[in-house]
């Protein structure tokens, strides 16, 4: 029997990674602020939201960061990533982030032309509450209830890994006791797709197939965002 899932709290973050670190963008950033504002624009992206960060100083935390506060979702290129998160999934709108998400690759990809993505990491992290059952109820029928002699059990938990399939290289699903919202219930999803594999175009596609598989092998039914 499959039971409802409601999100009272997650985020959501892409990282594209490059085959090689994009050290010639460090020459002239230019193009990359232009690409990015002409493509974002459309979302509401201002010049005042656009900046260069150089962090601690090491070319590591060097990135060029674009805010869409209003739409809960930043974009920042690195030298070996883009990272696109979306950190409020209550106000998150599915195929608006896909939207960024694509526009924001394609404005990179164009921008540096001879470093290709070599990986997309798609990770999810929901928190919410199991229609019918109880927490520790769900927690120990999918993670089991563990030792009994160690005190009182307040709810169990477990991480599933994943090998090479189709598309993704590598995957792995948590549940657990949610630590930021309490009663509830955390799952979070990682998975790792080939980027000679899985297009830019399929990449949506192929994340919400893995993302739904993986709540129906949980006994949960795919949560609609923003939840209703």
């Amino acid at each position: 029997m499959s039971h409802p899932f409601r999100i009272a709290q997650g985020d959501v973050t892409l990282h594209a990674n490059f085959t090689e670190p994009a050290f010639a963008s460090l020459r002239d950033v230019t193009p990359l602020f232009k690409a990015l504002f002409e493509r974002l624009n459309r979302f509401g992206l201002r010049l005042s939201d656009v900046k260069l960060e150089k962090g601690d100083g090491s070319l590591g935390e060097a990135n060029v960061f674009c805010s869409l506060y209003h739409l809960s979702t930043t974009v920042r290129v690195r030298l070996d990533a883009v990272e696109i998160a979306c950190y409020d999934t209550v106000r998150f709108n599915q195929q608006q982030f896909v939207d960024i998400a694509r526009s924001s690759l394609e404005a990179v990809s164009r921008t540096l032309t001879n470093n290709p993505y070599k990986t997309y990491a798609v990770t999810a992290n929901l928190h919410g509450a199991v229609e019918g059952m109880t927490t520790q109820d769900f927690l120990a029928r999918t993670a089991g209830k563990g030792p009994t002699n160690l005190g009182p059990l307040l709810a169990s938990g477990a991480v599933f890994y994943y090998g090479a399939e189709a598309e993704r290289l590598t995957s792995f699903l948590n549940v657990d006791l949610s630590g930021a919202k309490a009663g509830a219930v955390y799952v979070r999803t990682h998975i790792v797709f080939d980027a000679a594999k899985a297009s830019l175009n399929d990449l949506p596609t192929l994340t919400e197939n893995y993302l739904r598989t993986a709540f129906e092998s949980l006994e949960l039914d795919w949560p609609v965002l923003p939840p209703t």
